[in-house]
C-alpha cells in the first residue's frame, strides 16, 4: 500500500477505482474540502502480464512501463487538484492476469483507510465496468464497517456523459431522437441503484474549478484520448468534464445494499 495522508473525522475519502477516476468524476468534492483519493486498482502487473490490449491501443509497448508512467500522472493530478492520496497495491483488471482478487483482505484494508472519515464517496458503477463495480460493493462494505457517518455515490465519467448529460443538469431542450435522461434511468437500474433512493446532487464549475479540473485532468495524457476526453475528440460531448453529479442514499437503505453487492466471505 502506499499512501501519504493521515485523515481526521473530519475529511472527506473518494474512493477511485483507477488512478482517474475519482478527478474526472468528482473534483468538485476534492478541490472544495479536506480530501484523499483512495484508489483501489493502483498495483503494478502481474508478472505474467506483458502488455495489455488497452495499453497497447494507447501508445505503450510495455505495461510496467506505462504503470510507472500512470503512476506519476496521478501524483501530478492529485497534487494539481489539492488532494492527498491513498493507492492499495491491488492490480486493475487488464494487470491481474487472470488473478483473482483476495475480497476480504481488500475489504480489511479499505476499512482500515476509512475509519475515521467523515464521508466516502464511492463510483456508483455507471457504464457497468467489471473494476468500478467491483470498487462500489468493496468499498460499500468497508465503509459501512468503519461506520462512515456519510455514505453517497457519483456519476462515473466519461460513462456518464456516453449520451451527453442529462436535460435536468445541464437545462437544455431535450432532442427528440435522444434522451441521456432515459439512459441514466436505465443505467441505475442496470447498476442496482434505481430503488436506493438515491437524492442526486448535480454541479456545474464555476470557470476558476472547470480551468483547476482542466488541469489536474491533463496530467492524464497517456489515457485521455483513449477515453475521449482530450480536446480533439471530446466530439459532442464538449461539457464533458463542466459537470459533476452525485447522490446521497439514505443510512436506512445501506443494509440493503450492501447484501446485495458481491460476498466476500
Amino acid at each position: 500500500m502506499q499512501t501519504n495522508d493521515s485523515r481526521s473525522r473530519s475529511s472527506i475519502v473518494v474512493v477511485s477505482p483507477h488512478l482517474d477516476d475519482a478527478i474526472l468524476s468528482a473534483s468538485h468534492l476534492l478541490m472544495n474540502a479536506d480530501c484523499t483519493v483512495l484508489t483501489i486498482f493502483a498495483g503494478p502487473p502481474a508478472n505474467s502480464v506483458s502488455v495489455t490490449p488497452w495499453d497497447l491501443i494507447t501508445g505503450s509497448v510495455s505495461s510496467a512501463q506505462r504503470y510507472q508512467e500512470r503512476i506519476t500522472e496521478d501524483e501530478r493530478a492529485v497534487a494539481v487538484i489539492g488532494a492527498k492520496a491513498c493507492r492499495l497495491h491491488q492490480p486493475e483488471l487488464g494487470y491481474r492476469g487472470g488473478e483473482p482478487i483476495d475480497l476480504a483482505d481488500c475489504v480489511s484494508a479499505l476499512t482500515t483507510e476509512l475509519e475515521g472519515a467523515a464521508a466516502a464517496w464511492i463510483p456508483a458503477g455507471l457504464g457497468q465496468h467489471p473494476d468500478h463495480l467491483l470498487a462500489r460493493d468493496l468499498a460499500l462494505n468497508a465503509a459501512c464497517g468503519a461506520g462512515v457517518p456519510t455514505i453517497g455515490f457519483y456519476a462515473d465519467v466519461p460513462y456518464v456523459v456516453e449520451y451527453g448529460w442529462p436535460t435536468w443538469i445541464t437545462k437544455c431542450p431535450p432532442d427528440p431522437y435522444l434522451s441521456p435522461d432515459t439512459w441514466l434511468s436505465l443505467e441505475l437500474a442496470h447498476v442496482g441503484l434505481n430503488n436506493a433512493g438515491l437524492t442526486p446532487f448535480a454541479v456545474k464549475l464555476k470557470p476558476e474549478e472547470r480551468i483547476l479540473k482542466a488541469r489536474a485532468v491533463s496530467e492524464y495524457r497517456t489515457q485521455l484520448a483513449g477515453l475521449h476526453l482530450d480536446d480533439h475528440r471530446r466530439g459532442v460531448i464538449g461539457d464533458a468534464l463542466d459537470y459533476e453529479l452525485r447522490w446521497t442514499v439514505p443510512s436506512s437503505q445501506l443494509p440493503s445494499l450492501v447484501h446485495a453487492s458481491v460476498s466476500f466471505g
